[in-house]
């Protein structure tokens, strides 16, 4: 296997974690060592590839490509989602301590 390969499946393996995951910063943290894979499959390594195997890879790495902005776009709807949740926690939590403290006159 050659490295480009290599980190191809590296890249989309941490694509798969980004997706399945659901704390935001840990998602942060692997979707930045993707887009350091992702530099690493843009470069060349070595060999001369035929016109068809070039288009190939291109055609790859633009669908890696779209995987990563999609990813991108669910890790920020995700945070804003958490966003949400923590204002509706931190409401209920307010609006039951001044109900306690009422109740408690």
């Amino acid at each position: 296997m050659d490295n480009s390969y290599l980190a191809k499946l590296t890249y989309l393996s941490l694509l798969c974690v980004i997706r399945s995951n659901t704390k935001p910063e840990l998602g942060q943290e692997v979707l930045s060592v993707a887009s350091g894979q992702k530099r690493a499959i843009g470069q060349p390594h070595g060999a001369e590839l035929s016109s068809e195997a070039r288009r190939s890879l291109e055609k790859e790495k633009s669908s890696l490509m779209n995987k990563a902005s999609d990813y991108e776009k669910e890790l920020q709807l995700l945070r804003q989602e958490n966003r949400k949740n923590m204002l509706l926690s931190v409401a209920t939590s307010l609006l039951l301590t001044l109900i306690y403290a009422y109740w408690t006159l």
